[in-house]
């Protein structure tokens, strides 16, 4: 079953759900730093579902490489090469900054005497790391120097598959059939875990938490969960679209309440995967309301949004300079406002990495291996991290 043509355009609503969604996984890896009671029980809770994030990111995935590249696929346009190349310039350059950074601190600490106890691991996945397959089970058991980037990895072997595997397959059953059995798979996937795992090397005792260990197995269900949704989003019946910002307004409550209450990962994914659905439906109404306070505070969630990717890639090495800095220089005790302003930190630091690496990387990259995609051309969805 073909896809027909969507238009081609930003949808906002969703490079704002993509910010907030890297912001939570900054304050999940940073109040470990800190006790529950300094943070708020509350507060601690509500930050520890900051894992999951990484699972929208995924199913979002999903959805935009469908969104932006599935009409190509139809009409037999569709260029594998200048996908992969795209895909690589997109997310390789700030992968290897960020990574040659965290070796460089880690390099330091351990010459330093002031910690590096962990930089025979980090040389041990370092080829791993360099090529991106870290998430592929050849570092099953090991950390690499900048952690956060195993969900590139297990990105780059979704786009891999993308379209010879998932597209293809997803495309010839009825959307509602897709969607169920899609929603199926992660369902068996996700609480079939304790008997599959036995049969690989993970050290996670939890599906959702799945990293270094075989991320590519915690991609491949949510990223087929994103492109099925697309596929529904496609029949949506056109409105304003307050109905289902109303609606993303309750499903992300309820993810909240369910983190809070400590009810099953799995569930909460697929109300976090419906989001995706219902904040791209809502973009009527995200455009309408965009002008609230001169536009200024919806342009900023945006641009949030717009340097996620380089946020998400930078907390960790900010995370180092920052608190082991601090222990360094103070002691062992930090104050709790240390935490808060880490987490606004890793605004600006995202936004330097944007402008000096992510943006200029790309280019040159696509310049180097596809010059006639080295221009800008009319504005496309970004795809999701």
């Amino acid at each position: 079953m073909a896809i027909e043509r969507v238009e081609n355009q930003d949808l906002e609503g969703l490079t704002i759900l993509r910010g907030v969604a890297a912001m939570s996984v900054v304050a999940l890896h940073y109040q470990g730093y800190f006790e529950r009671s300094e943070i708020g029980e509350l507060t601690f809770r509500i930050f520890s579902g900051g894992n999951l994030a990484v699972d929208l990111f995924f199913v979002l995935s999903g959805f935009i490489m469908a969104y932006v590249y599935g009409r190509s696929i139809d009409a037999g346009t569709f260029e594998a090469r200048g996908f992969y190349i795209k895909r690589f310039a997109r997310l390789y350059p700030v992968h290897l900054i960020t990574l040659l950074a965290a070796l460089a601190l880690s390099v330091a600490s351990a010459l330093a005497g002031i910690g590096g106890e962990k930089l025979g691991q980090n040389l041990g996945t370092l080829p791993a790391t360099f090529l991106a397959v870290h998430a592929w089970g050849f570092t099953a058991t090991e950390l690499s120097p900048n952690y956060p980037s195993w969900s590139i990895s297990a990105e780059l072997f979704a786009y891999l598959l993308f379209p010879i595997v998932f597209y293809p397959l997803l495309t010839r059953l009825d959307r509602h059939l897709t969607l169920a059995l899609a929603v199926l798979f992660f369902a068996g996937l996700y609480f079939s875990f304790g008997i599959w795992s036995e049969w690989i090397p993970v050290q996670n005792y939890k599906f959702s938490r799945l990293a270094n260990d075989f991320g590519i197995i915690r991609i491949i269900p949510a990223f087929a969960m994103g492109m099925a949704l697309f596929r529904i989003y496609q029949h949506r019946k056109e409105g304003d679209g307050f109905g289902y910002l109303a609606a993303t307004g309750l499903l992300a409550f309820g993810a909240i309440a369910c983190v809070v209450f400590e009810i099953s990962d799995g569930i909460i994914i697929i109300m976090l995967a419906l989001m995706i659905y219902t904040m791209s439906c809502a973009e009527p109404a995200v455009q309408a309301i965009s002008g609230f306070a001169g536009g200024r505070i919806h342009r900023a969630l945006v641009y949030l949004g717009t340097v996620s990717y380089s946020i998400y890639m930078v907390h960790a090495v900010l995370q180092t300079v920052l608190f082991k800095g601090w222990e360094t220089l103070f002691g062992p005790d930090l104050p709790i406002w240390t935490f808060w302003l880490s987490v606004c930190a890793a605004f600006p630091a995202g936004a330097a990495l944007y402008h000096l690496v992510e943006k200029p990387g790309r280019k040159v990259v696509l310049k180097l291996l596809m010059p006639r995609f080295a221009k800008p051309k009319a504005s496309t969805p970004q795809a999701a991290e």
